[in-house]
């Protein structure tokens, strides 16, 4: 088997869910990470959010595909940049993370890049395979098996082995 990636076809609620997930992981458990409102209410511009020591990590969870999609992200991440804005806690903000489904994509990178200069906390965009890497770590096969049972094999898993997609 070679490495691939794993399947992004989750729906968005177990979208925010599992990024929610894999950030908690990222972080060792020592953020506790949770969905910010809930379907209907306005985030103002995020999902999740966790605090330490009186600063929060924020992300926005995109689950985008198609021609468009890298157009479509850059209008995204503009509003929520802006909505953010309101969020009580915004001066609190060290990091906010873009969370996609979109494979690595140098459009996103570069206006990522030039957004940085613009804000006052870390922003970084993490791209499917940077959560994929997560997800298949040793430490975390737990979240692979919650997450793609059928992928699951205990035997096959390593911190540098990716799952290969399901051909069918």
């Amino acid at each position: 088997m070679t490495p691939t990636s794993l399947i992004t076809n989750l729906q968005i609620t177990s979208v925010i869910k599992s990024c929610t997930e894999i950030l908690r992981e990222k972080y060792n458990n020592q953020i506790r990470f949770e969905q910010y409102g809930r379907k209907g209410q306005g985030q103002n511009g995020i999902d999740i959010y966790g605090e330490l020591s009186s600063e929060y990590i924020v992300a926005q969870c995109k689950n985008y595909f198609g021609i468009n999609a890298t157009k479509t992200l850059i209008n995204k991440i503009d509003k929520d940049l802006n909505m953010s804005k309101k969020l009580p806690f915004y001066n609190k903000v060290k990091k906010f993370i873009i969370m996609t489904s979109m494979d690595r994509d140098t459009g996103i990178q570069n206006y990522i890049e030039r957004k940085k200069q613009e804000v006052d906390f870390k922003l970084e965009v993490w791209f499917w395979q940077d959560m994929q890497k997560i997800i298949c770590q040793a430490e975390n096969r737990d979240l692979l098996q919650q997450y793609y049972p059928s992928l699951y094999q205990e035997s096959e898993i390593d911190e540098d082995y990716i799952i290969p997609k399901d051909k069918n």
